[in-house]
């Protein structure tokens, strides 16, 4: 078991015989890397694992899944995705796909501005026992984009 954590975002991964090179956090916005665990309500959030190895081949291909949860500060569940790879199960991809596993997150309702949340991600070989397991606590903050609405006639 490998864990690895990134200093600015507090973003811990924890990988099980699976291998990850490097991971990374960004903003769909600027596509640049997140530099805090707050994030702008409206935003969308990505987690890129790269170089991924160590699936176990079936017909020449790579069976990930990702299972994605969100709770609130009190634990209480906001979402939950059994396995947001399902399209995958049947024929999986192949092994240059595989190499790079990533999941977005939307900022937005029923999440709630100053208060913070916990996204988890379980990414897992479906053929063999690989998993990556990745926990993130992030704080909702207002969008700083004005939005100056005028009606007509004004």
């Amino acid at each position: 078991m490998k864990k690895q954590k990134d200093a600015k975002t507090g973003l811990e991964i924890e990988s099980n015989n699976l291998e990850i090179n490097s991971f990374s956090l960004s903003l769909a916005t600027n596509n640049q890397p997140l530099s805090s665990n707050e994030v702008e309500f409206g935003e969308t959030l990505y987690i890129t694992l790269n170089d991924v190895k160590g699936f176990v081949l079936k017909n020449n291909n790579c069976f990930p899944g990702c299972e994605i949860a969100l709770t609130d500060s009190k634990g209480n569940q906001i979402l939950y995705i059994q396995d947001a790879y399902e399209r995958y199960s049947k024929d999986g991809v192949s092994q240059t796909d595989a190499r790079t596993l990533n999941s977005d997150l939307n900022i937005g309702y029923p999440m709630q501005v100053n208060e913070t949340y916990v996204w988890k991600i379980r990414f897992w070989d479906k053929e063999g026992k690989g998993e990556i397991k990745s926990e993130l606590n992030l704080k909702v903050k207002a969008n700083r984009t004005k939005i100056d609405y005028k009606t007509e006639g004004n």
